[in-house]
């Protein structure tokens, strides 16, 4: 019955029995049937049916290590390849509305992530054409709602020169008081994200434990906002730092762009989500040694952090390509 079965089996699968039907399972295989299945295999054409034979034939560049070596790829210097121009603006108008779109996708992104908490959260961008006026969201709007033309210009004397909403109480003073203290910076942003608060009541700097917390090396700072306030010694606070963790208060970021500014306070997070991770374990923890570390946020600038925030600026407008309008 056995035979049987294993004769129905090949034939519904569309197999072409040999010498003999399959030996079952619990009964020994003959000598003889062995002897045959390998003159079979000898005589075989490659288009007959295929059985395995051990050992198998392996190539010689991967049976021998010691042949990697002559073939490994030659070392490519990146510093020839070809980059993205930077992108350049026929006017001072055409400019602004680059500015505004990009501050818009960082809002949404912002929103996206979970990072609004009721009215509280503000980004800002310089306008190109007046250094005195910047261009932030207005009060009491969700942050995953905003578009471009719902952003306010506003001068650093706290007027509403265009734009139709209410100018935020919570962020018009200290984005003034730095713009207007340090013109090589043209953007500022504050929101609320989870880790960052959480990091940041541990009145502690990151460790430069991965690739994103040796960017802020020697770059971020803690400050405590609720004794100092958030004016003059704010700014004088930053000194040359794009980061500052506001104690129990969250993450601060300053750019030379709204780019930069809105991609170091997303790298921030994931900085102190990752060390609260780590530290979580109660293991002692690895770091990078200073002078790796500090290679490293030497060679992220703000260049480097405007070319980042590029790929979240994609995404965001693909998803509500409405925030450019």
């Amino acid at each position: 019955m056995l035979g049987s079965l294993q004769k129905s089996t090949q034939a519904s699968l569309g197999l072409r029995s040999r010498e003999r039907p399959l030996t079952p399972l619990h009964e020994p295989i003959p000598h003889k049937a062995i002897t045959r299945l390998h003159e079979w295999e000898s005589s075989a054409s490659s288009d007959a049916f295929p059985i395995l034979s051990f050992p198998l034939t392996v190539p010689a560049a991967l049976a021998l290590p010691d042949r990697l070596a002559a073939r490994q790829a030659p070392v490519i210097d990146t510093s020839k390849l070809a980059r993205a121009p930077a992108r350049t603006f026929d006017s001072v108008a055409e400019l602004r509305e680059y500015n505004k779109q990009q501050l818009a996708a960082a809002l949404r992104l912002f929103g996206k992530y979970g990072f609004e908490q009721g009215v509280m959260g503000h980004v800002s961008v310089r306008d190109p054409e007046f250094p005195d006026q910047l261009w932030m969201n207005p009060f009491v709007r969700s942050l995953d709602r905003i578009r471009a033309s719902d952003l306010l210009r506003i001068s650093f004397d706290g007027e509403l020169i265009e734009g139709t909403g209410y100018i935020h109480p919570g962020g018009i003073n200290t984005h003034t008081i730095i713009l207007k203290a340090r013109p090589d910076l043209n953007s500022v942003a504050h929101v609320h994200s989870t880790y960052g608060t959480a990091w940041s009541a541990l009145d502690r700097l990151l460790d430069p434990i991965s690739a994103e917390s040796a960017v802020l090396y020697n770059r971020h700072t803690v400050y405590d906002t609720y004794r100092d306030g958030e004016r003059e010694k704010l700014a004088e606070a930053i000194g040359g730092n794009r980061v500052i963790l506001f104690k129990g208060h969250g993450i601060f970021t300053v750019g030379q762009s709204v780019e930069e500014a809105a991609y170091l306070f997303l790298l921030t997070e994931k900085a102190c989500q990752v060390q609260l991770a780590v530290e979580a374990t109660g293991s002692k923890f690895w770091t990078l040694d200073p002078q790796t570390a500090q290679r490293i946020s030497d060679s992220n600038g703000s260049a480097k952090s405007k070319l980042n925030f590029q790929p979240y600026f994609e995404s965001i407008t693909g998803q509500y390509p409405d925030l450019l309008t």
